[in-house]
């Protein structure tokens, strides 16, 4: 099921109050977004799909084009997420890592609504949830470009849940800057934020499992503990990029807030490595002549039998962040109305 805006508010609190981490999963394409639909429905965890403007603007989606490859990749994530085998996985479509100077355009046109003609009606698809690359925004300017956008969806009666970020990584984000940042925001719009993404020495890309030996999780505790002391309500904290965590680190960081965990590098490698373990297997059946070649060839062979390595790498990774088991509870939660 794929979640609106004010759903993914209730989820984003849902997380917060029972230490709920949930997968980010930086998807390329529709196999790894039904992979991660596949995985969530086994794990009974709710999930966060989201793309980032190089997969927006991708082949697969817009093919230069981000607003087609939002619309496409919406539409995509609605369909499957629609379907009955999906029906109790909450599913967060979540718009990642717009590069500030494209941020304000691309987030103002998405939470105004984006048109989709089918025949002789059209209708407008929504993210559920945003946010944008601020590195090396200082943070008045941070501040004024979220603030644009969260003006332009109360005026038109748009909810809008947002992932904040300061715009310096390289240092640590104290949890005075983080409040300062947050109580800017709140001023000019408020009520938006939902999701803070502070540096607490996670990294993007590729390392060891393990490695990463500058992550402090107990900084993490302390910006979501003066998170929610400024504003009044629990505040998801987001890590940015979560390479060279141990299973520990990982849990230690939902244990003291973390409620969403971007996951891309580890899954782009591991279905890379897959499908090159596949492709060496049947090496004698892909070439021309053989009586397997079609079969062996076709993509529904192929992401059929990488799907076998990535569901049980999601399903571990929902488990070590405390995600599985919460799907239908979270999605109870979610339909109660309760406060």
């Amino acid at each position: 099921m794929l979640l609106n805006t004010l759903q993914t508010k209730r989820l984003y609190r849902y997380a917060c109050f029972n230490q709920v981490g949930m997968i980010a999963v930086n998807a390329d394409g529709d196999s790894l977004i039904h992979d991660t639909l596949l995985a969530a429905r086994q794990a009974d965890a709710p999930v966060i799909i989201e793309a980032s403007l190089w997969q927006l603007q991708g082949k697969c989606f817009g093919y230069g084009d981000a607003i087609l490859g939002l619309k496409k990749y919406i539409m995509d994530v609605a369909l499957m997420a629609g379907h009955p085998d999906f029906a109790e996985v909450p599913v967060v479509f979540h718009i990642d890592h717009v590069p500030a100077a494209k941020a304000v355009a691309i987030l103002t046109e998405a939470v105004s609504g984006l048109p989709v003609r089918f025949w002789d009606r059209e209708m407008n698809v929504y993210p559920s949830s945003v946010s944008f690359d601020a590195s090396g925004l200082s943070d008045a300017d941070n501040i004024q470009c979220i603030a644009s956008v969260g003006r332009r969806a109360a005026g038109l009666g748009v909810p809008l849940s947002f992932e904040v970020e300061p715009g310096i990584e390289e240092e640590a984000t104290r949890p005075a800057e983080a409040v300062a940042l947050a109580k800017a925001i709140e001023e000019q719009a408020p009520g938006i934020i939902d999701l803070f993404a502070p540096a607490v020495g996670t990294i993007h890309g590729q390392t060891s499992k393990g490695a990463n030996v500058s992550f402090d999780a107990n900084l993490v505790g302390e910006v979501a503990a003066a998170l929610r002391q400024a504003l009044g309500r629990p505040i998801g904290i987001a890590l940015h990029g979560s390479s060279g965590l141990s299973d520990a680190q990982l849990a230690a960081a939902v244990r003291q807030g973390v409620i969403k965990i971007n996951t891309c590098t580890l899954l782009l490698g591991a279905r890379a490595r897959a499908m090159h373990a596949y492709f060496n297997e049947h090496a004698a059946e892909i070439q021309e002549g053989h009586k397997a070649m079609k079969e062996t060839s076709k993509d529904t062979t192929v992401d059929t039998a990488v799907s076998k390595t990535m569901v049980p790498i999601l399903v571990d990774r929902m488990t070590v962040s405390n995600s599985a088991g919460h799907g239908r509870r979270a999605l109870a939660y979610i339909t109660s109305g309760e406060v």
